[in-house]
């Protein structure tokens, strides 16, 4: 069971690339911080490590990383003087301004 999904952005958190799998060993893999977008799940057992991602923005160059390596990327929760702003907005626009 894996938390990681096709479709799911991530952050890279560790760029030593010698667990990347490639038929050209020549290729650089994304860097720490570097965000990314999963395009395909490999949990074939290669050594110790047994889930491989498949990036979007890597995806051209054959390379699959060690899921390890990546964090999922979670947006920022609203803080709730934003959200408090928000509603003071809407509760002091004109009423043609606020749209139902």
């Amino acid at each position: 069971m894996t938390s990681f999904r096709i479709g799911q952005k991530v952050v890279c958190i560790a760029d030593d690339w010698h667990y990347a799998i490639s038929h050209e060993a020549d290729h650089e893999g994304p860097r720490v911080g570097d965000i990314c977008t999963i395009c395909g799940l490999d949990d074939e057992q290669i050594g110790e490590v047994t889930l491989w991602l498949e990036l979007a923005e890597w995806s051209h160059t054959g390379l699959v990383f060690e899921a390890a390596c990546f964090r999922p990327l979670v947006a920022a929760e609203p803080s709730i003087e934003a959200l408090e702003a928000l509603l003071q907005n809407l509760l002091t626009a004109a009423p043609e301004e606020v749209l139902v």
